[in-house]
């Protein structure tokens, strides 16, 4: 959990130097999401279509940074 502040210094920072980068946001999703562990209500709970999307988006950032399409 970053203030949006510091995101938009990173995005900033990030287009500053040329990188290819990705930042996938979600409303109502907390913390630690992709845990399927997670339990602490309000925190942090496991989100599975949250987790699911995330994960094919990031292969797909992936694969395609892997085969020089981005």
């Amino acid at each position: 959990m970053v203030p949006k502040a510091d995101r938009e210094e990173f995005e900033a920072e990030m287009d500053a130097a040329g990188a290819k980068w990705q930042m996938l946001l979600f409303s109502r999703i907390l913390h630690a999401y992709t845990d399927e562990d997670s339990k602490m209500a309000g925190v942090a709970i496991y989100d599975e279509p949250a987790t699911r999307q995330t994960y094919a988006l990031t292969h797909a950032f992936m694969a395609d940074a892997f085969a020089g399409r981005l």
